[in-house]
């Protein structure tokens, strides 16, 4: 059963201390390594595996939480980039010990099945509907999501607008599928925007993913007060390969100091509600 919230935690040098000596005493770590300054902070030779999702990266969230835990923990995981439903894959197949990734039905279907355990959500980023200034779509009063983005295909499919899908794979994709109730798949494997139409194309982006970019050149946010239109970024273990040390880092990033860092990051990540 996983958690969507932050439980309260002990001092975590206190608690970081009793784990990485239980651990090393247990013979997952290597005493040395366990104990490195900060300053020489690095990943452990038999650390765990870790898949993120490429936002998680690129906003800068790992690179804080990496900082963070040198202090903390003396040591550091290192991120690779994986779209949200790849992360998910390579959990079920025990290809990574350790999942970052955004809401995706696959975290559920593998839940239900016990192939991934400590599954817990530690931030949220909200879900925007780019497009054209122009209301090309005839979303200027639409509040469903659902309806706003099947306009927007439908409009791409007559030639009236242009729609760039979202990355396969990912959390977005799958998003769009479900609101569109399987509308969106239909054009989600060409990856080209229709070239009958001119101006920006419409897309959906997360919040977290123009923290530093930005808005696309000639476009706008069109505003859906929609719940549905949020991702919560999770993590979770594979029940097929077992890492200790793994399962200390899905912990530390529940921890304050982790989740600290979440709200300084605001708008682009959101600490979860306790």
């Amino acid at each position: 059963c996983w958690e969507a919230h932050t439980p309260a935690k002990p001092s975590m040098s206190d608690r970081s201390r009793r784990n990485l000596i239980t651990l090393s005493v247990m013979g997952f770590l290597i005493p040395e390594v366990v104990w490195a300054t900060p300053k020489n902070a690095r990943p452990l030779a038999d650390g765990p595996r870790v898949a993120a999702d490429p936002v998680a990266i690129s906003s800068g969230l790992s690179a804080r939480w990496q900082a963070a835990m040198a202090r903390d923990l003396g040591w550091s995981a290192d991120f690779s980039p994986q779209e949200s439903g790849s992360v998910l894959d390579m959990l079920n197949q025990g290809q990574t010990d350790v999942g970052l990734f955004l809401s995706h039905p696959k975290a559920d279907d593998l839940d239900k099945q016990g192939l991934i355990y400590e599954r817990h959500a530690l931030a949220s980023t909200d879900v925007l509907l780019v497009g054209p200034s122009a209301d090309l779509a005839g979303n200027r009063s639409e509040t469903d999501a659902g309806r706003a983005l099947t306009q927007v295909i439908v409009a791409a499919s007559a030639g009236q607008a242009r729609w760039t899908p979202p990355p396969a794979n990912s959390a977005l994709a799958a998003l769009a599928d479900t609101l569109t109730k399987g509308l969106a798949n239909k054009g989600m494997n060409g990856g080209a925007p229709s070239k009958s139409a001119t101006g920006p194309a419409y897309q959906l982006l997360t919040r977290a993913s123009l923290s530093k970019g930005g808005l696309p050149a000639g476009t706008k946010i069109w505003a859906l007060p929609d719940p549905k239109m949020s991702l919560q970024l999770q993590a979770a273990l594979s029940f097929r390969s077992r890492h200790a040390a793994g399962k200390l880092l899905v912990t530390w990033l529940q921890w304050p100091m982790a989740q600290s860092i979440v709200n300084k990051s605001q708008p682009a990540w959101r600490k979860l509600k306790a």
